[in-house]
């Protein structure tokens, strides 16, 4: 387990056991914690994302970019740049090796951890994306915009074995009179989409 907490350009991690030999043991056992401070942001962090492995992290920022850390080295393994404006969420994909992220450049990206560009860019908002969430099938992506819509985006990231990005293409568009949409969460079997905005929050599906 761990606790993240980003303060300004600056990200602390505190890990609660070093192994899966460690974390199965009783508490009375006196684990240690270990205090990692990950340093590499010119401007403040926005959101954080830990991969299902719980081994990397990725960190958005006002800078622009996105970086993908190593927990157990608090190092930086790859910059993401692509976005032209502050990037205000990153969210790792249910399976990890993709991510999501939404900027104040009205747009989204998909991309791979492997490569430092993004595979897909997500248009068609007329403000700043606030929120991005990928479907627990991994074949969609829902934004969340301050022009009051919410985007689904047809991806089909996994067909069988092979992972690929398909077209990107909007197949749906939700009008809200809520406001900015700042918050979207998929329901676990994927057939309700929760959005929270700054007035209020919805059920959708």
């Amino acid at each position: 387990m761990s606790r993240l907490v980003n303060t300004e350009s600056q990200i602390w991690v505190e890990l609660e056991a070093k192994s899966k030999e460690e974390e199965k043991r009783p508490a009375s056992h006196g684990q240690k914690k270990r205090e990692l401070l990950l340093v590499g942001h010119s401007m403040s962090v926005t959101s954080l994302s830990l991969s299902p492995t719980s081994y990397f992290l990725l960190s958005a920022s006002l800078d622009c970019t996105v970086r993908l850390w190593s927990i157990h080295t608090a190092s930086t393994l790859m910059i993401f740049k692509g976005h032209t404006f502050p990037v205000w969420e990153v969210k790792f994909a249910p399976l990890g090796y993709y991510f999501a992220t939404a900027s104040e450049d009205r747009t989204a990206c998909v991309w791979r951890t492997s490569v430092g560009y993004p595979v897909r860019t997500l248009a068609g908002h007329l403000g700043g994306v606030e929120t991005v969430e990928f479907h627990p099938n991994m074949h969609y992506v829902a934004t969340g915009s301050n022009d009051k819509t919410i985007r689904m985006y047809c991806e089909r990231i996994l067909r069988g074995d092979r992972w690929e990005v398909e077209t990107g293409q909007t197949m749906r568009v939700l009008t809200t009179t809520e406001g900015c949409i700042k918050a979207l969460r998929f329901e676990n079997n994927g057939r309700y989409l929760i959005s929270g905005s700054k007035e209020n929050g919805q059920v959708m599906r």
